[in-house]
């Protein structure tokens, strides 16, 4: 159970424990609702996943329930704990996802812990630890437990679970990406860093048969060259007649261009005899140029 009011992860059950260790530290303490003060006897580690570990969970077997401290969750691993009307998520703040949730019972939210294997039952362990409904929502590509309540009118073998399953992989996938903020490094002059892209192709062609154009964005002054372009192999042809433009016109040189992958822009030994910084962009961030 997710506590707001706990200041230690506390467990009474032994075998959820995948480390475990005498407490020699006995001015540790914890103190019941009805006044009674207790000490733990040995602390030690639950795995929920690869990412969601707790440590330093005391363990108490005369406790009738198992804790889990928000605090020392939130502190210790630098998450954050969201809230929902039916179920609870735990987000890692580093990484911006989601590692672990908890669903709401009755006011509370509980969070699900796989008892620890031994390596010779783990393939029965697995085998069925599956409700029929839940192997249908994968075997369906995810489908929403709706549609699914749906189909189990129409298919009664399929068996109804009355107990909601968490799908983690389907809150995985609906993760979305946070706003990115504004740029708060700018050029300083003009030419100093331009933003190039290739656009097309377009299903209308112009009237001189062109069907791509090439956007070249001063960072400076944000002025906006457009050149139009019959296919992407001329790119080099117009950036190399840009280059030699902004020399004689404005009597100055291009110091850094940045582009996404594409390889019609990976023009090293150009970039090298101009002496050009050529910057990318990460991979599916067109928010970076």
């Amino acid at each position: 159970i997710l506590d707001s009011g706990a200041s230690d992860h506390i467990c009474s059950d032994k075998s959820l424990f995948t480390s475990l260790e005498p407490l020699t530290d006995y001015s540790i303490t914890v103190k019941l609702p009805n006044g009674n003060i207790v000490v733990p006897s040995h602390i030690g580690q639950i795995h929920f996943n690869h990412k969601l570990i707790l440590s330093h969970v005391l363990y108490l077997p005369n406790f009738s329930v198992n804790l889990i401290s928000i605090s020392k969750l939130t502190t210790r691993l630098n998450c954050a704990v969201i809230f929902l009307p039916h179920v609870c998520y735990i987000q890692d703040l580093t990484t911006m996802k989601m590692i672990g949730s908890a669903e709401a019972l009755n006011g509370l939210y509980f969070m699900q812990v796989s008892k620890h294997q031994t390596q010779a039952n783990l393939a029965e362990a697995t085998s069925s630890s599956f409700p029929n409904t839940v192997l249908w929502h994968f075997r369906l590509g995810h489908i929403s437990f709706s549609k699914m309540n749906q189909m189990i009118s129409l298919y009664p073998y399929l068996q109804n679970s009355n107990k909601r399953h968490i799908c983690d992989i389907c809150h995985f996938a609906r993760q979305r990406r946070l706003p990115y903020s504004d740029s708060l490094h700018n050029a300083s002059k003009p030419f100093d860093l331009l933003h190039l892209d290739v656009w097309g192709t377009f299903k209308t062609k112009s009237i001189q048969n062109h069907k791509y154009f090439l956007t070249i964005l001063d960072d400076y002054s944000r002025y906006l060259w457009v050149i139009f372009l019959k296919h992407k192999s001329e790119t080099e042809v117009h950036l190399r007649s840009f280059t030699q433009m902004v020399e004689t016109q404005f009597n100055t040189t291009i110091k850094t261009i940045r582009t996404n992958n594409g390889s019609k822009f990976f023009l090293a030994s150009f970039y090298r005899d101009k002496g050009i910084i050529h910057q990318t962009t990460c991979v599916e961030t067109p928010q970076q140029n």
